[in-house]
């Protein structure tokens, strides 16, 4: 038979402890850090030009690709213009995001809230910021990312298109050639028969010698 648990008496006293997961937020904000840092990478390794096989990545060039860039790193900055330095957030000089995580650990134990708010996935936080920045590159109807790829598959279906209406006209015209070279080598054919008849019939005149 099972015990029941004792049960709270009158004057009981309970005490909980509350405790702020500091290396789980940080963990959490490093994570993305390193997304945005991994998305950032991938794009400038396909806009990047091989000076060995002097081939541009697929990428390269691509406006709405430029400005995606730009606008992650600018979404680091707050818009009272105010910097995330001092919460352990900074653009490198390589067009990247730096993390310090001790940085960040002290900002949080000094002020957890003010810290929360601005790292934040609503209002103005910066996971806010970050979510804004990917939802208006890749909303399925008006994201940029989304348009470009749009605009590239419209292209190369066009190409496509145009391609076999080529190939459709280059087949015609070899019909056509071939059909004016087999008359040709008809005539030519002819032409050669009359000549070897008109040159034997000329040979075949008496001579006027006497």
């Amino acid at each position: 038979m099972m015990n029941s648990p004792p049960s709270a008496a009158d004057g009981d006293v309970a005490t909980v402890t509350v405790t702020r997961d500091t290396a789980g937020l940080t963990a959490s904000v490093k994570g993305l850090v390193d997304a945005i840092n991994g998305l950032l990478t991938d794009i400038d390794t396909q806009s990047a030009y091989n000076a060995t096989t002097t081939k541009s990545g697929t990428l390269t060039g691509d406006a709405n690709v430029r400005s995606l860039c730009t606008a992650l790193l600018e979404a680091i900055y707050p818009a009272d213009g105010t910097s995330m330095a001092s919460y352990g957030i900074q653009v490198t000089r390589g067009g990247l995001i730096e993390f310090d995580a001790t940085a960040f650990a002290q900002a949080y134990t000094a002020d957890p809230k003010g810290v929360t708010e601005r790292f934040s996935s609503t209002g103005n936080g910066f996971a806010a910021r970050v979510a804004a920045v990917a939802d208006g590159a890749s909303d399925p109807t008006e994201g940029t990312i989304t348009a470009a790829i749009t605009g590239r598959r419209t292209g190369i279906t066009s190409l496509e298109n145009s391609i076999e209406e080529w190939d459709r006209r280059l087949e015609l015209r070899r019909t056509a050639l071939t059909r004016q070279f087999t008359a040709l080598e008809t005539a030519l054919n002819q032409m050669s028969s009359q000549s070897s008849w008109l040159q034997g019939q000329l040979a075949s005149l008496p001579s006027n010698n006497t």
